[in-house]
C-alpha cells in the first residue's frame, strides 16, 4: 500500500474509534406503557376516559424526549359492571402491532400485555387509577417482570364493589346507617405485596392521599380512599380536599409529570425538564398546560 494511502487508512481508522462511538445510534428499545382508569372511566369512551388526556401526554412527552424507541400503549377503562374480578372490561391497543381493542378480565391482562408485547426484551411499565390501580397490580404480578409499575390510590373491586361503595358512603339519598367498608378505605390487600414489589423490578411508586394537613388537622378524603404500601414508594399529595379528592388524585398535573419522569430516568434520560405539567378538569378534559 502507498504511504499515503495507508495514512488515509489509519486516520479513517482512528476517525473510527474516536468518532464512531459517538456517531452511531442508539439503540432501539420496543417500549409498551399499560394503563388503566378507575370505575366508570368508561363514560365517555375509552379514548376519552378520565386519566386518558394525562396519558396521551405522558406517551407523547416520552417519544419527544426518546425519539429513538418505539413506543406501544394498551389503555383500559372500567364500566360500572366491570368493577368486578370475573366481569371484563374494554381495552384498546396502540402501536407496533396494529390497532386492536376488545374486552379482558383482570386476570387476563398480563397474557394481552405478553401478547402485544414485540420481544422479550421490551420495556413494559404499568400504571393505574383506583380499580385500575388494583388491574395494574394484578397485571404486573401475573406478569412477573416489568419496569415499573405506578400506583394512583388503588382500591380493589374485590375488596370493595358498587354495594360496598354505596354503603360506605356517608351522603345517600335514602337516609340508612352508614357501614364501613375498609376495603374502601386503604389500598388492596387481596394480591400478593411481596409479588407486585418484585414484578416492578423494584420501582413500585404509589401516589397517595395524605392523612393530615401540616397543620396537624385531619384532611378530607371523602368516603373512599387508599393508603400506603410497606412494599413501595409512596408519594404522597395533597389535593384540594373533600369527596372527589380520591378521584382528582388521578388526574393531577404534579403526579403525571413525576410518572414520565421516573420513566425517563429508568430509560436512560435523566433530564426530566421536557415532561409536561397538563392541568385537566374533574371529567380529565384539557384545561392548560405549560
Amino acid at each position: 500500500m502507498p504511504l499515503v494511502a495507508h495514512g488515509r487508512f489509519l486516520q479513517c481508522c482512528l476517525l473510527f474509534l474516536f468518532l464512531g462511538p459517538g456517531l452511531s445510534a442508539a439503540p432501539v428499545q420496543e417500549v409498551l406503557l399499560v394503563a388503566s382508569g378507575g370505575w366508570k372511566s368508561c363514560k365517555n369512551g375509552i379514548d376519552r376516559q378520565f386519566i386518558g388526556t394525562q396519558f396521551d401526554q405522558l406517551v407523547a412527552d416520552l417519544k419527544t424526549i426518546f425519539p429513538q424507541h418505539r413506543f406501544s400503549f394498551i389503555k383500559t377503562c372500567t364500566d360500572l359492571p366491570a368493577a368486578k374480578w370475573e366481569v371484563p372490561f374494554r381495552w384498546v391497543y396502540r402501536g407496533a402491532r396494529g390497532d386492536w381493542t376488545s374486552t379482558v378480565t383482570p386476570e387476563g391482562l398480563a397474557g394481552l400485555v405478553r401478547k402485544y408485547r414485540v420481544t422479550q426484551a421490551d420495556r413494559i411499565f404499568w400504571i393505574g387509577h383506583s380499580y385500575g390501580g388494583w388491574h395494574a397490580m394484578v397485571g404486573s404480578s401475573r406478569l412477573g417482570n416489568s419496569d415499573g409499575l405506578f400506583t394512583l390510590e388503588p382500591i380493589s373491586a374485590a375488596e370493595c364493589d358498587v354495594r360496598d361503595y354505596l354503603e360506605n358512603r356517608s351522603k345517600r339519598l335514602i337516609k340508612r346507617r352508614q357501614v364501613i367498608h375498609w376495603g374502601c378505605r386503604q389500598a388492596p390487600t387481596d394480591v400478593s405485596r411481596p409479588a407486585v414489589a418484585a414484578s416492578a423490578n423494584g420501582q413500585w411508586v404509589n401516589y397517595i392521599l395524605p392523612d393530615r394537613t401540616r397543620t396537624g388537622a385531619v384532611y378530607l378524603k371523602g368516603d373512599i380512599y387508599s393508603s400506603a404500601v410497606t412494599e413501595a414508594e409512596n408519594l404522597i399529595y395533597a389535593i384540594p380536599p373533600g369527596d372527589r379528592a380520591h378521584h382528582l388524585l388521578g388526574l393531577d398535573a404534579g403526579v403525571w409529570q413525576s410518572m414520565c419522569q421516573k420513566i425517563s430516568l429508568t430509560l436512560g434520560q435523566a433530564d426530566g425538564g421536557r415532561c409536561s405539567q397538563v392541568r385537566v378538569d374533574a371529567e380529565g378534559r384539557r384545561v392548560s398546560a405549560r
